[in-house]
């Protein structure tokens, strides 16, 4: 058995289906049991499921053996560089954006203190708002759709141009993205986007087409069909398996290395339900790794909106992997009182469905739905509060 590095071994694409369970098996783990198959000339002829969930996990190495040598094994995540593209830049000085993006990662991971939170419970946020261009979350998948996109796009011949529905962070990001590498970029947003959102869009060079629609999923279709009438390409963050696939091969591995920095045992992980990436994407993860830590969603509660989650019965596609140990139903006035407490108590200016997922883990520990044992519990923050004030206005005292 040898280590080849991943990026000299190609492997047939499995299934979503197939890649979630074989990362589950490998995560529960932390180690692979079967070698990947192939001939002399490095191309695989058995075990493609390996080779495909390592790769998609960004292992560096994969165990390789020739067919005359097949056995079993035993080796530990660590050892195929697992973790190893979780690297942040020591000093911060980057050539062009797409280091800038990789370069800030791991987000921070700061603890914050709140009056109502018992004191055996160390409460983290995740501030995923230090990403640069959205300073959202969103960074994430927009760099990894248009990346993984654009070089097929090259080559098909079809229009460079981004079609995409968007409330503002993810468009912001392909925006951004697009325009170093020469895309246009055509957005859709609904009629509750704030105004402020659709100029940000504009003086990022997006254009903009506001639609009477309530929610951002409510065009996929229309942008669907005027994408392929124009020759567009429509990276749907809402359908685009690289959004899960972002979330579980980065921010979940760089969340677990910087747990593994604080030592002290997972209790629970909360955050908002948008798209359901980043959220199935931590189920997934950890629930493998640390069985016993409770994954708890948030959602706006029945007939309000929230920018940026939305209520899981209204569809998303990778809830089917997420096991959810409770979701809380957050009123956008609670939201807003959870930014205004966590900005008081401790100097953060978060989002509205931060402070959905703030709200939401109070009221999960006031209810008992986490355990009251000495531990952590990490809060996802989307986004920071900067975009959000006409939002907030409407929820000021």
């Amino acid at each position: 058995m040898k280590l080849v590095s991943s990026s000299l071994i190609e492997c047939k694409r499995e299934a979503l289906d197939t890649f979630v369970q074989n990362a589950q098996k490998i995560l529960s783990k932390m180690r692979v049991n079967a070698p990947v198959i192939v001939n002399r000339q490095l191309e695989v002829i058995g075990n493609n499921e390996t080779c495909d969930t390592l790769k998609r996990l960004g292992a560096r190495f994969v165990p390789v053996v020739f067919m005359e040598e097949v056995k079993d094994i035993n080796i530990d995540l660590r050892e195929l560089g697992f973790y190893e593209d979780i690297k942040p830049s020591e000093f911060k000085v980057f050539s062009n954006i797409h280091e800038l993006i990789r370069g800030l990662w791991p987000t921070p991971l700061v603890r914050i203190k709140l009056s109502e939170a018992p004191s055996n419970i160390d409460l983290y946020l995740k501030l995923e708002g230090f990403n640069p261009l959205s300073m959202s979350v969103k960074d994430r998948i927009a760099w990894y759709m248009v990346m993984n996109a654009a070089e097929d796009i090259l080559r098909s011949g079809k229009r460079k141009l981004f079609m995409e529905p968007t409330s503002i962070n993810t468009g912001l990001g392909i925006t951004l993205i697009g325009n170093t590498l020469g895309f246009k970029t055509r957005l859709f947003i609904p009629r509750t986007v704030q105004k402020e959102s659709e100029a940000i869009l504009k003086i990022a060079g997006a254009d903009v087409k506001r639609e009477d629609k309530q929610l951002t999923v409510e065009m996929i279709d229309e942008v669907k069909e005027l994408a392929s009438r124009e020759l567009g390409v429509m990276l749907n963050q809402f359908e685009n398996d690289l959004n899960l696939e972002a979330h579980l091969r980065f921010t979940a591995k760089e969340l677990d290395v910087q747990l593994q920095r604080i030592k002290k045992k997972l209790l629970g992980i909360v955050g908002g339900i948008g798209t359901s990436g980043h959220m199935s994407a931590l189920s997934i993860y950890f629930k493998s790794r640390y069985p016993s830590a409770k994954i708890i969603a948030a959602q706006p509660a029945p007939g309000t909106s929230i920018q940026g989650i939305r209520r899981a019965e209204t569809g998303m596609k990778w809830l089917k992997y997420a096991v959810f140990d409770h979701i809380i139903d957050v009123h956008p006035k609670e939201a807003v009182d959870a930014v205004k407490k966590v900005a008081i108590e401790n100097g953060l200016l978060i989002g509205p469905s931060s402070g959905a997922a703030v709200h939401a883990t109070l009221k999960a520990i006031e209810k008992g739905l986490i355990p009251d044992e000495k531990g952590v519990v990490v809060v996802v923050s989307p986004d920071m509060g900067h975009k959000y004030g006409e939002f907030f206005s409407q929820y000021l005292d």
